[in-house]
């Protein structure tokens, strides 16, 4: 089996928790394969050629090379994050630095994993989030009729807001997703809360997990997680999926 989850790790307000939050990621929640939002990487706090023996060395951005990151702001970015499974950056041209990271991940077959995180501008996302998927389509493309293409992360976008607006935008941006052949690993689930806000009584759905049809029928479980832990490191709870 493989365990795959998606985390926005809300770096940028719980900064001195980061070395913690790396290793319950590591070793509470121990996934095979990290699709991780707003997130610094380990190494930015330990050295190179030295390791911290409570994290697998896999989940280290040091010699290990088992992750592929891009920076959005001054310390913190988006990326994909193996348990020492090998992997190979792929570098995309984007509209906006740092929401997107993209990469080869060799298990028995070869996994495409896309890391996505819609940042606001002017308060919204909508607009940044239909540009990124205009950057994936050659890529989303390529590997339209393979069975084994993974789209994760913080979207920071949910069909409430159509009702809100009064408008499709939020639902077009969806279609557009499922016309490469992706389908919603919680699509079944009914409504779920992945957005913890105090100021809104709205259990938002900020986050998404989009696979190939080949990989939707090798699903196991697929849910989102809460937990006290899980709410002491991040606003938002992450997408745990589980493959046979």
């Amino acid at each position: 089996m493989t365990k795959i989850l998606s985390w926005n790790a809300n770096h940028w307000q719980r900064q001195p928790q980061n070395a913690a939050f790396w290793k319950y990621l590591a070793h509470d929640l121990a996934p095979d394969i990290a699709i991780l939002q707003e997130v610094r990487p380990i190494v930015a706090q330990t050295p190179i050629g030295q390791t911290d023996p409570g994290v697998p060395p896999g989940f280290f951005l040091d010699q290990s090379g088992c992750y592929s990151w891009e920076e959005c702001y001054h310390d913190w970015g988006t990326g994909v994050f193996t348990n020492a499974l090998p992997i190979r950056p792929i570098h995309i041209p984007m509209s906006h630095k740092g929401c997107l990271a993209c990469a080869e991940v060799m298990l028995s077959e070869t996994f495409i994993i896309i890391s996505l995180y819609a940042r606001l501008e002017d308060g919204k996302s909508i607009k940044v989030i239909h540009r990124l998927i205009s950057d994936l389509t050659d890529l989303l493309n390529k590997y339209r009729k393979k069975s084994n293409v993974i789209l994760a992360g913080d979207f920071n976008a949910g069909l409430e807001w159509d009702k809100r607006q009064g408008n499709n935008s939020h639902r077009i941006m969806f279609e557009r997703i499922e016309d490469f052949g992706l389908i919603d690993v919680l699509k079944t689930s009914g409504p779920v809360q992945t957005w913890r806000c105090s100021k809104s009584k709205v259990k938002w759905q900020n986050d998404y997990m989009f696979i190939s049809k080949g990989l939707y029928d090798r699903v196991k479980s697929a849910k989102v997680l809460c937990t006290p832990e899980i709410e002491k490191f991040s606003d938002h709870n992450p997408i745990d999926l589980i493959l046979n």
